[in-house]
């Protein structure tokens, strides 16, 4: 058999880094909010359009947290210059206080383009097993910096609560109580195109996780912690496109979770803990996703 190129990406693919795709992906920020990077159109006549994508994928914390995802979006292309609207249905499974919970949600997002850069707010709301329920605030924008060069900045709100096995930290009888947090991310993305099979990504970004209180079922009884879990995270990967239509994507990434002593919910553990002391763990992670294109 001809190695050529595209037999040459599969086998590094499937002998090489497939198997890391099985270690972390930061909890809190693997549900995607953020539009997918794409590169500007071509100077030609334009007609608006619509796209549609799926994508599943698979992630796994080192510290605990695990589960799996599909997203279905579709998208109107406006404009050349990249002014755009799409919605789309979230799924998957997340650990949750020591338990595999299922999730869903709904997503909508606008960005207008001005040429230069893209501007963007994206809307969406998750629900799931345990009360769990998440709203997410995404806004950025998308700026070309050369030819196949293009950088992602974005700042993300996410308030959320769950319910767990934890009311003993209320003082409480009772089994199960409710936690609630406010999440805020901020950071950028980039992707480099090598050639038309084969682009780079990369990234940074901070998590502030802040366990804003704990309550009882009735809302009568309430502790506030107020204790923030940061995470810094840098990120390293690739797409590969096997088509024009199917896309694999893998994500390496590694940082420094930084957690107060106390009690309060980790995202990365996917679950309520309490420390003697503040303490900073290093990990290292990943996620595997299989897109697919509509045009």
């Amino acid at each position: 058999m001809r190695l050529n190129k595209k037999n040459l990406y599969l086998m590094f693919f499937v002998g090489v880094l497939f198997p890391q795709a099985l270690l972390a992906q930061n909890a809190g920020s693997w549900i995607e909010t953020e539009p997918a990077l794409t590169f500007p159109t071509a100077a030609s006549a334009f007609i608006p359009y619509w796209s549609g994508q799926l994508e599943a994928g698979y992630f796994s914390e080192g510290g605990g947290q695990q589960g799996s995802g599909f997203f279905l979006d579709g998208t109107k292309h406006l404009t050349r210059e990249g002014s755009f609207f799409n919605f789309g249905v979230q799924g998957g499974t997340q650990q949750m206080e020591g338990s595999l919970s299922s999730w869903g949600g709904l997503v909508f997002g606008a960005g207008v383009g001005l040429g230069g850069w893209t501007p963007f707010f994206v809307f969406s709301a998750q629900k799931g097993d345990m009360t769990f329920n998440a709203m997410t605030v995404n806004v950025g924008g998308d700026i070309p910096l050369t030819s196949g060069f293009i950088s992602q900045l974005f700042v993300t709100g996410i308030p959320t609560s769950h319910t767990g096995p934890f009311a003993s930290l209320l003082g409480l009888s009772d089994r199960s109580a409710e936690v609630d947090e406010l999440n805020a991310d901020i950071g950028f993305n980039l992707k480099l195109k090598i050639d038309p099979m084969l682009s780079l990504i990369g990234g940074f970004q901070e998590d502030l996780n802040q366990t804003v209180k704990f309550q009882n079922l009735a809302h009568t009884v309430t502790q506030t912690p107020n204790l923030s879990d940061t995470l810094d995270i840098f990120k390293l990967g690739f797409n590969l496109n096997f088509s024009s239509r199917w896309t694999v994507e893998i994500t390496g990434q590694g940082g420094w979770d930084m957690m107060p002593a106390g009690s309060f919910y980790s995202d990365r553990l996917a679950q309520t803990i309490t420390l003697p002391n503040a303490s900073t763990v290093f990990f290292t992670g990943g996620s595997a996703d299989l897109q697919y294109q509509f045009q």
